[in-house]
């Protein structure tokens, strides 16, 4: 008897453990967010022992993001922290030999790079070019490294700065971006090209005697329509162009034979823009750029060249992010992975048969993982977040719904960790940005969003992939032209009727909230379905399409959705602005922008503030002094997300706020 009794204490003890560590794990918190770290760039060593990858931590000193260098073994052993600092170490590359690796620092004033060898002992500076490098890549040989630095300033530049003259004269005096070449053994560089063009990237030809790059005009945003792709030849240093076209030309690779260049396009398989980005062949005999992926659904993110003509390349689908082969001969693709995850491929070595990536899901940040090309079976090297284990997330599900015209339409439910099914839930609609662009399967803390903090405070979350988003189809992605807010709108209210219909969602307490694209979409909702919101967000959205377009810094893009400038189209531009309908708003709206924006600048997010005002609607205005289009400094970040959670727990749930923690 005596042995029973212990044996059924044993089990209740045995049974009760696992819903004691349960109840000890938390909710995640605001500081939560900046407290994981975010491995990236995978880049495998060349005799396949170990993998190079970047890691990026908050530091709140600096009030900013540092990111520095790590190594692990090829087998998961032996990680360590390469490089350290108070400033980001990034872009890892190793030499050839494999004996060191190239990183770029700015860590003497001006980004240059530094070289550390891998058995240890200190980095050291090795280019000292003014005004800083952007990027580079090292000769197949070792002996030299090709480099991208923008041109320095003129002494004309030198004396206005001099004289204190702060005079800006817009599209004046642009910097172009120009080749450079480094010898590892004199220490001499040379620069390799000239004209009027400014190079965005570069790739060299397998035999090592050219260079294939891609440039625009200048440097500006807006000139993204007018890159073509161009060969240096490294014997004369002859240049030619290949491409004159008007679609946006990235992410070059050469074919293995060095007869061809293949690259990444938004582009139709007639060379028109604004379609899923794709990939396309340039033979170098004078042939047609050719369409290699026509009617494929997906949207093509980065590609390698195989041998024997075949192509792997990674692509959204959607919700999540996935690899494939094509066979550029047959036309056949074939995808490789699957399940709820983003997998993004680092380093493919074709000569060891390897592939490095970051892979994440839902329940799991970013970690580096390794696998054989053939099988593609990753094994994962790193464990960067451990704390994760000690906190109650949030439950993802994929959801499929019709819109009101029938459109079938996908997105992602979060539910809170502790969900229940008999009740009703405070539901936000979070918009994504982009628009080309859509709600993935993976882990986030970003400030925008943070999913996992919002879920443990009691909410539902959907993020619905409305048309105009990507990973759907060109027609999903180009339903928007012309009818900005139509079926994008209609996807989103009707997602919303549907969680409500299915008990999911309190009617009475919904939200919305997005940044750029998504700061649009809610200016939007505000303006025509006040009535349904209890609560809103808009960070750098649009209010007033016809000043939007001379303020952005990029002007062809409103073109395409509105198929014209406003000059042209003025009484769509104003049909189609929010602001022309402030006074339907009563929605309360708290709206954060960057004072630095270019692409949505702080005008736009002024006039909705004083529109909201004026009309007496709860508003107000966050703006962050130096601030680009996305929040960098954390105190911003932060701020962000504690005002907008306020906000939400004031006017969804009628919680009044506690003062707000320092930042």
């Amino acid at each position: 008897m005596r042995f029973m009794r212990l044996t059924a204490l044993t089990l209740i003890i045995l049974w009760t453990i696992p819903a004691i560590a349960q109840e000890e794990k938390r909710v995640m918190t605001v500081d939560d967010l900046f407290t994981f770290s975010r491995a990236g760039d995978p880049q495998l060593s060349p005799d396949g022992k170990y993998v190079l990858y970047t890691v990026s931590k908050a530091d709140w000193e600096q009030n900013g993001t540092v990111t520095q260098i790590w190594r692990v073994g090829a087998d998961g052993t032996g990680q360590v922290q390469m490089t350290q600092g108070k400033e980001s170490c990034r872009s890892p590359k190793w030499s050839p030999c494999g004996k060191m690796f190239a990183f770029l620092t700015s860590r003497s004033d001006k980004t240059q790079i530094w070289l550390m060898r891998n058995d240890g002992g200190e980095a050291y500076q090795l280019s000292d070019h003014d005004p800083g490098i952007s990027g580079f890549e090292w000769s197949e040989d070792g002996k030299t490294i090709y480099f991208l630095a923008s041109d320095p300033k003129t002494e004309e530049d030198k004396a206005r700065e001099e004289a204190k003259n702060e005079v800006i004269v817009v599209d004046k005096n642009l910097k172009n971006s120009h080749l450079w070449a480094f010898d590892l053994e004199t220490k001499e560089e040379h620069r390799l090209t000239e004209g009027d063009f400014s190079i965005r990237s570069f790739v060299i030809s397998p035999e090592g005697g050219r260079i294939a790059f891609t440039a625009a005009p200048t440097p500006k945003v807006d000139d993204n329509l007018k890159i073509e792709i161009y060969l240096l030849d490294l014997g004369d240093k002859a240049v030619e162009k290949l491409t004159d076209n008007k679609i946006t030309e990235g992410g070059l690779r050469w074919r293995l034979d060095g007869n061809a260049i293949t690259f990444v396009s938004d582009s139709s398989e007639n060379l028109e823009t604004y379609y899923q980005g794709s990939i396309f062949l340039l033979p170098l005999d004078g042939g047609e750029i050719t369409d290699l992926l026509p009617g494929f659904e997906e949207e093509v993110y980065g590609h390698e060249c195989m041998g024997q003509g075949k192509i792997l390349f990674s692509a959204n689908t959607g919700v999540n992010v996935h690899l494939f082969m094509l066979d550029a001969a047959s036309g056949e693709v074939t995808q490789l992975t699957e399940g709820e995850k983003v997998i993004s491929p680092g380093e493919v070595n074709k000569e060891l048969g390897k592939i490095v990536a970051t892979i994440t899901d839902p329940l799991s940040p970013a970690d580096i993982y390794i696998a054989d090309i053939e099988s593609l079976k990753f094994e994962k090297l790193t464990e960067m977040n451990p704390h994760i284990s000690d906190i109650k997330l949030a439950q993802y599900r994929t959801i499929h719904w019709k819109a009101s015209d029938g459109y079938d339409c996908e997105g992602i439910l979060i539910l809170p960790p502790d969900y229940e099914e008999s009740k009703r839930y405070p539901t936000i609609a979070q918009l994504h940005g982009g628009p080309e662009s859509s709600y993935k399967n993976a882990f986030s803390t970003n400030w925008g969003t943070y999913p996992h903090v919002l879920a443990g405070r009691g909410y539902v979350l959907f993020q619905p992939n409305y048309r105009a988003s990507t990973g759907y189809g060109d027609a999903h992605m180009r339903s928007l032209i012309g009818r900005y807010f139509e079926d994008d709108i209609n996807d989103i209210i009707s997602g919303l009727d549907y969680l409500i219909d299915e008990g999911i969602a309190d009617p009475d307490k919904l939200a919305c909230h997005g940044w750029s694209a998504g700061g649009h979409l809610t200016n939007w909702l505000v303006t025509h379905y006040s009535d349904r919101f209890k609560a809103a967000g808009s960070g750098a959205g649009g209010a007033n399409w016809s000043s939007f377009y001379a303020q952005t810094d990029m002007h062809y893009i409103r073109e395409i959705w509105f198929t014209a400038p406003p000059y042209e189209k003025p009484e769509l531009f104003r049909a189609k602005s929010p602001i022309n309908y402030i006074r339907d708003a009563s929605t309360p709206t708290i709206i954060f922008c960057g004072a630095a924006d270019n692409r949505v600048p702080a005008p736009q997010s002024w006039e909705m503030y004083v529109g909201l005002q004026r009309y007496g609607v709860v508003s107000e205005f966050h703006l962050y002094p130096g601030e680009p289009h996305g929040l960098r400094k954390l105190a911003h970040q932060k701020d962000k997300v504690l005002s907008e959670l306020a906000w939400f727990d004031k006017y969804i749930l009628g919680i009044e706020p506690e003062e707000k923690e320092e930042k």
